[in-house]
């Protein structure tokens, strides 16, 4: 099994994560569909469920492809089965990354129906909001930035991390 491979494997657990989520959220929200001042929020809630779904079937049918964007370029090396300890941690970083990335993804969609819902009903989004809330909200976007510097800096992530090894080895050796 190669680099690519892996990936595409944890592509495909994050498919079934994300797809779970948008079919989990449908029910619950099927109750404002009869109430007329929910009507507008039923259907960017159903419109939302249904484009995790179909990013979900689409991570699915498609994972090699996305792995292989998200993997270095690696040429002629692409088949070899043994790894260096960088092609483990970059592979680990974007797994990773996809881990937090599915709680991004979850926890945005139910802030914007948050936001959306008070909007409408209070006029007014900070009146709805506290402090608790707010923390949720930042730790989000920590979260999202956490994923994309995971998925994006992998590769730079797992050489700082092993320079920053074989140097604390280097030094306790002398």
């Amino acid at each position: 099994m190669n680099k690519e491979e892996i990936v595409a494997v944890a592509v495909r657990l994050f498919a079934i994560a994300l797809g779970i989520y948008g079919l989990n959220n449908l029910p619950g929200m099927v109750m404002y569909f009869d109430q007329d001042d929910m009507r507008e929020a039923a259907y960017i809630y159903a419109g939302l469920s249904a484009l995790i779904v179909i990013v979900a079937i689409l991570l699915w049918k498609f994972p090699l492809t996305v792995a292989k964007k998200l993997m270095p370029k690696t040429g002629a090396d692409a088949e070899v089965v043994s790894w260096s300890y960088e092609g483990v941690l970059t592979c680990g970083f974007i797994i990773m990354g996809f881990y937090f990335l599915y709680y991004v993804i979850s926890d945005s969609i139910y802030w914007f129906y948050m936001w959306k819902s008070s909007v409408k009903i209070f006029g007014d989004v900070r009146t709805e909001l506290n402090a608790d809330q707010l923390a949720s909200i930042y730790a989000t976007v920590a979260e999202f930035i956490i994923s994309v510097v995971l998925i994006v800096g992998s590769r730079g992530l797992a050489s700082i991390l092993l320079k920053l090894r074989y140097a604390a080895l280097n030094s306790s050796n002398k």
